[in-house]
């Protein structure tokens, strides 16, 4: 208090006022303003030393807590606000085909129609649709009893010309025939022979027998029918399954890529078998400007049939162990294709060159390296360099 009484007494002293130090030589005016002064200096101390402590306590606490270690941020922090999501995947190695795709029909490699040789009537048929036959096997008879009749008929004849001619050679060797009478008889004895040899024929003819080994695939003709000799529309048709081809049509431009022995992959509604190309066209068709390339199939357990439809690859070029990306993951950009790596949380827009495709890959020849993380689904709408956030990578840490 005496600290504050010495104080307000300087300040009054330097408004030039001079006030002794005893209460009773200050008249009651100056007195009053004396301690006025004297009571807002008091609260200015206070103020003051109140503001002083707080700041002590606040200082104090920011030593105690400076060798604290900070607590670490979250994931979802340290996440820039415009980050978008994305999917990846790593790049993967495997052994890729350069392939062709087409369509095409099943044909029997050996399928023949039986038709008939001979006229007549039918009178038996020993086989039906289904039935395996092997080659000479006898498929129908036709009744042959007029070819053999004929064939009777020739042969009585030829004898009888075969004793005439032994007679007029005795004759001629006695001077007592002349030589044209032999001569003339000798022809009528080939001609005889001739006629008989063709009765035979038509008496075989009469017996159907099967000229390839397979399967009847269609009988058209039945018991009692009346057929004509080499009539249009055949009686049975023959297909050996044991061995199948298709025609595949390539465009003119694969054409130094194809040759024989190449593999080839047929598929079905519910298999898929391996097949080999045996021949290739050197001609192209200038219309459609394809050519022709055709491809043999072993079926020795017959489930494959002809007519049957198929869906062709032909491969080409092989590759082994080759880096591939998904086509989609690809992004044209002034005519060159660029992939988006993700690293770090950031998306890289890098440049690739490409090789081949097969079905949903493609081949990377440069730009990329294994096991990076190529952004598969919303690069259409990134920048280079653009912070992202991986969903894969997120659901691996949920899960």
């Amino acid at each position: 208090m005496q600290a504050i009484d010495f104080i307000c007494l300087l300040l009054f002293n330097m408004n030039g006022t001079e006030v002794a130090l005893e209460g009773e030589r200050l008249n009651s005016r100056a007195a009053h303003a004396f301690h006025m002064f004297k009571e807002v200096i008091m609260r200015t101390h206070i103020f003051l030393f109140w503001l002083l402590s707080v700041a002590a306590m606040a200082a104090l606490t920011g030593c105690q807590n400076a060798d604290a270690t900070p607590a670490p941020e979250t994931a979802e922090q340290t996440k820039p606000d415009n980050a978008l999501p994305v999917e990846t995947l790593e790049v993967s190695r495997a052994t890729m085909h350069a392939s062709f795709t087409t369509t095409t029909v099943l044909e029997a490699l050996d399928e023949a129609d039986v038709i008939a040789r001979v006229s007549g009537i039918v009178e038996d048929i020993l086989v039906e649709e289904g039935d395996y036959v092997e080659r000479g096997q006898i498929l129908a008879e036709i009744d042959k009893e007029r070819f053999e009749q004929a064939m009777h008929q020739v042969a009585a004849e030829l004898r009888g010309v075969e004793q005439e001619l032994r007679r007029m050679q005795e004759m001629a060797n006695r001077q007592m025939a002349s030589a044209d009478a032999v001569e003339r008889l000798q022809a009528n004895r080939d001609t005889l022979k001739a006629r008989y040899r063709l009765a035979e024929i038509d008496v075989e003819a009469a017996t159907l027998r099967a000229p390839i080994s397979g399967v009847i695939a269609q009988r058209y003709v039945k018991t009692g029918n009346l057929v004509q000799q080499h009539e249009r529309q055949g009686l049975f048709h023959i297909v050996d399954l044991s061995s199948l081809q298709a025609t595949l049509h390539i465009p003119e431009r694969d054409i130094t890529q194809v040759i024989p022995g190449q593999a080839v992959e047929l598929e079905f509604a519910q298999q898929q078998i391996q097949a080999t190309v045996t021949r290739v066209s050197p001609a192209v068709d200038r219309v459609a400007g394809t050519f022709r390339v055709t491809v043999e199939i072993e079926n020795p357990e017959g489930r494959l049939r002809a007519g049957m439809f198929a869906r062709a690859r032909l491969h080409y070029q092989h590759f082994d162990d080759a880096l591939r990306v998904p086509h989609y993951a690809l992004v044209q950009l002034d005519s060159q294709q660029y992939v988006f790596v993700v690293e770090d949380g950031i998306a890289t827009r890098r440049k690739v060159d490409t090789g081949i495709r097969d079905g949903q890959w493609v081949q990377v020849l440069d730009g990329l390296s294994d096991n990076a993380r190529v952004v598969i689904t919303g690069q259409n709408n990134l920048n280079d360099t653009a912070p992202v956030i991986d969903v894969n990578r997120n659901a691996d840490i949920s899960s």
